[in-house]
């Protein structure tokens, strides 16, 4: 008994001081949905008719199931075989029949094996400490001897039922030592429906025994789950998903929407697919002018301008976005075509807002207020301007789309006029347009008139002073080259910008 006392002693001790080492992780039973096998062993302690009482042993086999665990608290369902030997001894009161048969031994030794249904109710003090305590139902099956192995009197002579049922209650806890391996220490008391358990029959009490042991448990099916979301551990690839959300079948928190974040966190649960979102859920505007990032052609607009569809203010307020604007700086007031230029009339490469002679004939040579003027003279005779200051730019289809608007492939040298051309602040410019003689006249002229009105807007839209510049359309009229081979009139198409002479 002392032995046994020190080994409970350990246990308990070990049992506490685990207590404070691990708490429950999840706030989850760990044997939530969980299949336990165990078996074990102990001693033995009747109180019959016997004054006496004498330690027994026992040894048993149980299976039981953890229901799904919310929290720290958990019911089970046990069934066990247990067998058990309860002894007793009474030297004073030995009984003899009138025969001299011995009723009453000093000692009797009662074998019996039982079958119990029990509910237990545990609750996790911390992850490895769980105790529990449950009631249960067993049906006895017990046969009283002596201690040499005889029959006991009653017993003998079939005065009672060997088998009864018994009411029991126990009291226990477990110690999980690794995943699957836990020591289990049980207490029961075994209150049975029967006085005969140690084959005599004094007085209205029934016999009872007590039981304790100490066993070890086998997981056999673990099904815990963790975050108490419907999906085991083993299977849920979010174990730790907050209470009350709704997982997919992988324990997951849905997303709907399919933007990474999850629903419950998901400021905007019905962004469109492919769209980039914030840590809410939200559609990325990092301009915050209400067009997302994925759709903003202009993602650095400033605070407060109205915008298109695509994200695009219109800086000079002529009507045409940013986005679709050749001429975004445009003077306010001015009236613009579609591509947010501003309108010429006459198409003379002066802009109506700027023309004083807005009626021009097509073709006339008009000077910086778009009034007809003649073409001065070159030193031998034709018609080319001579200037101090000339920069000659390509005006074939290398440089030129769409025969008169400008190719992203130019940008870099047009760039470099621009640079040029700032260098003189207060002079004022020519901007010739050449072509080749292959063609309608009419064709010709038109079509170097709007490749130098290309290359005027170009350069006002990157700050050069507009009124610093005059349009001349001068189509085949002046070429450099022999027009009857293909490098002559690759030479004749081009683009001169001419330093006037004041």
């Amino acid at each position: 008994m002392g032995k046994l006392t020190t080994t409970l002693g350990i246990v308990l001790l070990l049992s506490f001081f685990t207590y404070s080492q691990s708490y429950i992780v999840n706030n989850i039973h760990p044997y939530s949905r969980s299949l336990i096998g165990t078996a074990g062993g102990g001693i033995t302690i009747g109180k019959t008719d016997y004054k006496n009482v004498k330690l027994g042993i026992n040894g048993l086999l149980s299976v039981t199931y953890f229901l799904p665990s919310a929290d720290e608290n958990i019911l089970g369902l046990r069934l066990m075989a247990e067998l058990s030997n309860v002894q007793g001894k009474d030297p004073q009161k030995i009984l003899y029949a009138k025969d001299g048969t011995l009723l009453r031994p000093d000692i009797f030794s009662t074998d019996a094996f039982s079958l119990r249904a029990s509910l237990l109710y545990s609750y996790a003090i911390s992850q490895n400490f769980l105790p529990y305590a449950g009631v249960g139902l067993s049906y006895f099956f017990f046969n009283p001897q002596n201690t040499n192995g005889q029959l006991l009197y009653n017993n003998r002579n079939s005065v009672y039922d060997k088998k009864t049922l018994g009411f029991d209650a126990d009291l226990g806890f477990s110690i999980p030592l690794g995943e699957q391996i836990s020591l289990d220490v049980n207490s029961s008391l075994h209150f049975l429906f029967t006085d005969y358990f140690d084959d005599i029959a004094v007085g209205k009490n029934k016999d009872f025994f007590s039981s304790v042991s100490l066993g070890i448990s086998y997981v056999f099916i673990s099904n815990l789950d963790s975050d108490g979301d419907g999906i085991a551990d083993d299977k849920d690839l979010c174990p730790n998903t907050p209470p009350g959300v709704t997982v997919d079948e992988f324990g997951c928190p849905l997303d709907t929407d399919g933007d990474g974040i999850p629903d419950y966190l998901d400021n905007c649960p019905n962004t469109p697919k492919g769209m980039k979102v914030d840590k809410n859920g939200c559609i990325i505007d990092s301009d915050n002018d209400g067009v997302p990032d994925t759709l903003d052609k202009c993602p650095n607009t400033p605070r407060g301008m109205h915008v298109n569809e695509f994200g695009c203010p219109d800086t000079d307020g002529d009507g045409v976005f940013d986005n679709d604007d050749k001429c975004p700086d445009t003077p306010k007031g001015v009236a613009v075509d579609k591509t947010g230029c501003p309108i010429d009339s006459d198409g003379d490469g002066v802009p109506d807002y700027l023309d004083k002679c807005p009626d021009t004939p097509k073709g006339e040579r008009v000077d910086k207020n778009g009034c007809p003027q003649e073409a001065p003279k070159t030193e031998t005779g034709g018609e080319r301007i001579k200037s101090e200051t000339t920069i000659i730019l390509p005006a074939d289809d290398i440089f030129f789309d769409n025969r008169s608007e400008i190719k992203p492939e130019a940008y870099k040298e047009l760039d470099d006029a621009v640079v040029q051309l700032k260098k003189y602040p207060n002079t004022y410019w020519r901007i010739e347009g050449h072509m080749d003689s292959q063609g309608p006249d009419q064709w010709i002229r038109s079509m170097s008139s709007k490749r130098a009105e290309a290359i005027y807007y170009y350069f006002i839209s990157h700050g050069l002073d507009a009124s610093k510049f005059t349009i001349y359309g001068l189509g085949d009229k002046f070429p450099i080259a022999n027009n009857t081979t293909e490098e002559g009139r690759a030479k004749n198409r081009r683009i001169a910008i001419v330093k006037e002479q004041q």
